[in-house]
């Protein structure tokens, strides 16, 4: 049974792809199926974050701060990037 749900479960997919392909649009699932997730082959996979790197000690004192704001900005833009 967990096989032919599967097998189903992939033709699904791929009629909802073809679908997608010839008419431009999503096809949605009945209201009483709600659990039905489908991305399409286009769809980028989330790739890992790079690894933090604590920031080097600045010489200038005047550049410590703009160096702490800049490293604030490139989380924000990562959890942005992740986010979608």
């Amino acid at each position: 049974m967990e096989t032919r749900f599967r097998d189903l479960l992939t033709e699904a997919a791929q009629l909802a792809q073809e679908y997608h392909h010839d008419f431009g649009a999503a096809l949605k699932p009945p209201p009483a199926i709600t659990a039905f997730r489908f991305k399409s082959a286009g769809a980028k996979a989330k790739q890992p974050l790079p690894p933090k790197v604590a920031p080097a000690k600045a010489v200038n004192p005047a550049i410590a701060p703009l160096e702490k704001r800049l490293l604030q900005t490139r989380r924000k833009l990562d959890a942005a990037k992740a986010a979608g």
